[in-house]
């Protein structure tokens, strides 16, 4: 019976396509301990491109990734984000 070692073992190419096409939220855990999170872009047999909330764009070397996961935005508190910049915004004088 032959062992596959678990090392280099990520996302299969089918999962990263999938969350391409899905536009799915990803938290990316770096060697360093670092979290990034965001939209994954594109991937190479060396790199992920990351769209970040804030829209800025970070390329991460597969190298530096040690997990991932999808994150799952609540539609709770995106109506509550949403509520409060309708608050925020002016009302216009009649």
């Amino acid at each position: 019976m032959t062992t596959k070692s678990l090392e280099n073992k990520g996302p299969s190419i089918a999962e990263l396509q999938r969350f391409i096409r899905d536009k799915t939220q990803i938290e990316f855990i770096l060697v360093n301990s670092q979290r990034i999170s965001g939209r994954l872009r594109w991937f190479d047999e060396e790199s992920f491109s990351v769209v970040q909330p804030d829209d800025s764009n970070i390329t991460l070397l597969k190298l530096g990734v040690i997990g991932y996961r999808s994150v799952v935005i609540s539609e709770k508190s995106t109506d509550k984000q949403s509520s409060k910049s309708q608050q925020k915004a002016p009302h216009s004088k009649r």
